[in-house]
């Protein structure tokens, strides 16, 4: 599942390789997944950035069908790409990479991504216009989204909590969307956040899961923070009437 950290993986010829590293007798049982993975009635997973305005890349399908470099840099990468320059040169950088993110999502709305996202509804075995409506669900806006990182960013020097004990609210919209299209699943998974968390989502039946991550340099408040050696994963089980159960476990190498 393509991350912010890894979105080289979008790429055809990145995957091939990877396939072909992890598994050299059967490279097609491993697949790497671009933007989420659809299993009918049972789950959607993403890694999460896609929410997150200095993370999201709005025109990430492109990398992943025409297999270039041609992507804008989100801001934060923008930002930390040249961490050696002035935090002038590093604010050009941003200003720059905001306008390009701006454009980005325009060309979202065009009808050459348009073929794009038909091409993608059929990889995941969603309706078309659901699809498109997730596309554009989580739009990057720089006079929203500078002002909301600033305050996040003086919050976290004050030693001040940002992460709440709650799904964030792009995941709500996110399954609502696809309860509208009947399209429904019962588990949301994703990361992203590095704060592993099992919880309702608001006006929807579907249960989210965040997976939070096994580096224990930058996990964030939970169960697995105080217990380093403590894994966070999401186990969802399928009965044959089509019933699911699960949720967020944690590993522990001496297997408690």
């Amino acid at each position: 599942m393509c991350g912010n950290h890894d979105v080289e993986l979008a790429r055809p010829a990145v995957a091939a390789r990877l396939s072909a590293l992890l598994s050299p007798l059967e490279p097609a049982r491993v697949r790497v997944h671009p933007w989420f993975l659809h299993v009918p009635r049972v789950l959607v997973a993403e890694h999460g950035h896609q929410h997150h305005a200095l993370h999201r890349i709005p025109e990430l399908l492109r990398t992943a069908v025409n297999g270039t470099d041609e992507l804008d840099l989100p801001p934060l990468a923008a930002w930390n790409a040249h961490p050696s320059r002035s935090r002038l040169t590093r604010a050009g950088a941003v200003a720059r990479a905001c306008l390009a993110s701006e454009r980005a999502e325009r060309r979202v709305r065009e009808r050459a991504y348009d073929e794009l996202l038909q091409n993608e509804s059929l990889r995941l075995a969603l309706d078309e216009a659901a699809v498109r409506e997730l596309a554009r669900l989580s739009r990057f806006r720089t006079v929203s989204a500078l002002p909301r990182t600033a305050i996040r960013m003086v919050l976290a020097a004050a030693g001040r909590s940002i992460a709440g004990d709650e799904a964030p609210a792009a995941a709500g919209r996110f399954a609502r969307t696809l309860e509208v299209h009947r399209s429904g699943v019962a588990w949301y998974i994703s990361g992203h956040t590095h704060r592993a968390l099992e919880s309702e989502l608001e006006a929807c039946p579907t249960r989210y899961v965040n997976t939070g991550t096994w580096c224990s340099d930058v996990r964030g408040r939970g169960p697995d923070q105080s217990d380093r050696r403590a894994f966070p994963y999401a186990v969802v089980d399928v009965a044959r009437d089509g019933a699911t159960s699960g949720g967020l476990r944690y590993w522990r190498p001496d297997g408690g």
